[in-house]
């Protein structure tokens, strides 16, 4: 889940919490744009604030990252596809590539997948691809625009943002789409480490609509 923190004094900052807990270092990996021409980087930073380092050069719009569970790997959105790179910057490469907007990756907790939004289809779908960006697959195909996924902790369920303004979740194959929300009104999804893929276990919004019960941050 995104948060916007201005007040540590970097403009355009975008934290991806959920990644927060993650770096074995306990070091948070977030995307801001520091200069006027509104470019962003992905930068990590130390728990207290302090340490900030640029990961990506200020020459695009880099953004949305999200650091894997073991804290050696970051997805990114950049140039309208989706990046990985070793958590220190190191070994960028692309994993797709689309002349349509793909953005909001999610590593699953096991590593293995990245699910993420793309608009091939004309409107935001999500999608899902293995680590190495081989086997994509589309999972929604509504007239809606569905949006920021994110992955159950047991990696067999999907919560997204979807039609209607609601919070959806589907299994990891695209199958039993429904909503869990009435309206949110928000666009901000996560699952909680501790969330499984029962009734009993639902993400909560960027609004603090409840589904259920949860919010996730990872934990190593």
């Amino acid at each position: 889940m995104l948060r916007f923190l201005p007040a540590l004094g970097l403009a355009a900052l975008c934290v991806s919490v959920a990644s927060a807990a993650s770096a074995p270092s306990g070091r948070i990996v977030f995307s801001s744009a520091t200069g006027v021409d509104g470019k962003t980087q992905v930068w990590t930073m130390s728990a207290n604030g302090r340490g900030r380092h640029a990961l990506t050069p200020r020459t695009w719009y880099d953004e949305q990252p999200d650091l894997s569970a073991d804290g050696r790997r970051i997805v990114f959105a950049a140039h309208g596809n989706i990046y990985v790179m070793n958590a220190g910057g190191s070994g960028v490469r692309r994993l797709t590539s689309s002349p349509a907007n793909e953005a909001a990756p999610a590593w699953s907790f096991d590593g293995r997948w990245v699910a993420y939004s793309s608009f091939r289809s004309g409107k935001s779908d999500i999608w899902k691809m293995r680590a190495d960006g081989s086997g994509k697959k589309r999972l929604t195909r509504t007239a809606a625009l569905e949006d920021v996924p994110d992955w159950s902790p047991d990696g067999r369920k999907i919560v997204y943002a979807g039609p209607q303004a609601r919070i959806w979740v589907m299994n990891a194959d695209g199958t039993r789409q429904h909503p869990l929300t009435k309206n949110t009104r928000g666009g901000g999804v996560a699952w909680a480490p501790g969330g499984h893929s029962t009734d009993d276990a639902s993400p909560m919004s960027s609004t603090g609509a409840r589904a259920r019960s949860i919010r996730r941050t990872r934990s190593g």
